[in-house]
């Protein structure tokens, strides 16, 4: 059985996602002004979140423990 782990890109978007849901919940219910931006954050953390399972169950390129083959 595999161990599944994060290299440092993978860890770049798992933060994305855990700054960018607060900050969505923010932008929606406490500083409702401009909609055009709540699309575009919930966009992002989307992307963020399927970037971080990708990289989580899938091969990471920055994790470092893969070895050079000839």
């Amino acid at each position: 059985m595999t161990e599944r782990d994060f290299g440092w890109l993978g860890w770049f978007s798992l933060a994305g996602v855990l700054s960018l849901g607060p900050l969505l919940l923010v932008d929606v219910y406490v500083a409702d002004v401009w909609p055009y931006s709540q699309f575009w954050t919930f966009l992002t953390l989307v992307f963020a979140g399927i970037g971080a399972l990708a990289l989580y169950y899938g091969p990471d390129p920055s994790d470092g423990l893969r070895e050079s083959t000839p």
